[in-house]
């Protein structure tokens, strides 16, 4: 994706000096971002399930930048003193517009939500491999120190203490 310039913003407190083009532009530039973001965090699920630590150091920098491009253009779209940026200011920018400008313009909000939402769920689901690698490891380095684990999950699925036990598997 090229590195490109934060598009004039919308003011976000007030639809008249919006032009279409302004909000549109930026709403392209958000898709844009999000989409990107998106396919790191792909990548970065496929880098988790190979255990490829090497490329997820990789992807936490790129996701970094990403988020900093999406921030920035975010902080750039001016908001009324008492409202912070978000989706929903957006939205209400765009009901302001006049017909031809909010049609062009509420399909590209649709799908910036929607590509918001697609990345905190995938967010979420990395996360959740992330953690239950982590607890493998421990695990399996708790059995390789000779402490065995009883009991992980309860008799509904639950997660639930451990008991540690000091019985050496074997001496080295």
């Amino acid at each position: 994706m090229a590195n490109r310039s934060v598009p004039h913003t919308p003011n976000l407190g007030d639809a008249s000096g919006v032009s279409t083009f302004d909000a549109r532009t930026w709403l392209e530039a958000l898709i844009e971002h999000l989409n990107a973001f998106n396919q790191l965090l792909d990548e970065e699920q496929k880098a988790l399930i190979a255990r490829d630590t090497s490329a997820l150091d990789t992807l936490a920098t790129a996701k970094q930048t990403q988020c900093d491009h999406i921030q920035s253009l975010c902080d750039g779209a001016s908001v009324s003193h008492e409202q912070s940026f978000n989706l929903q200011a957006v939205s209400q920018l765009i009901e302001q517009l006049p017909d031809d400008a909010r049609s062009e313009c509420e399909p590209l909000h649709t799908r910036a939500v929607e590509l918001a939402k697609l990345a905190k769920d995938s967010n979420t689901v990395n996360g959740m491999i992330l953690r239950r690698t982590q607890q493998s490891t421990i695990e399996v380095l708790n059995l390789i120190n000779g402490r065995q684990l009883h009991g992980l999950y309860g008799t509904s699925g639950e997660s639930i203490a451990t008991r540690e036990t000091n019985q050496t598997i074997a001496k080295a």
